[in-house]
């Protein structure tokens, strides 16, 4: 009798500010920075290398641990050995979450200027 996995098992998950996010397949030893580097590293203009998030399950419970890239890729952290269904959430930076919110306002203040122009021009 032969055991095949679903796709989804022996998977962690990386998102965020990553170059390639997606689901990755486990190999042996598996770690946070064989992750990254498989996802095509951080957006060093976007990510806030001081909030990658770990998101693992343990006993039914979620544990959030917070790394700071820098320290993990200098040694100062250690490098955590990934699990099935981990997930990593590199985050962005408050300049990129604001220059975001003000692509997505361009388009109305730009149809309401829009707006009043042909609204003067018509008077």
């Amino acid at each position: 009798i032969f055991f095949i996995p679903y796709s989804s098992q022996n998977r962690a998950y990386i998102l965020g500010e990553i170059k390639k996010p997606g689901a990755y397949l486990l190999q042996s030893s598996y770690t946070l920075l064989d992750i990254i580097s498989d996802a095509g590293g951080i957006l060093p203009v976007s990510a806030n290398k001081g909030a990658i998030y770990l998101v693992r399950e343990i006993r039914g419970k979620q544990f959030i641990a917070k790394i700071d890239f820098n320290k993990l890729f200098s040694g100062k952290t250690i490098n955590i050995r990934l699990k099935s269904g981990d997930r990593i959430l590199v985050s962005s930076t408050i300049l990129t979450d604001y220059n975001r919110i003000i692509e997505q306002l361009l388009p109305t203040t730009q149809l309401i200027k829009d707006s009043l122009n042909i609204f003067n021009s018509l008077k």
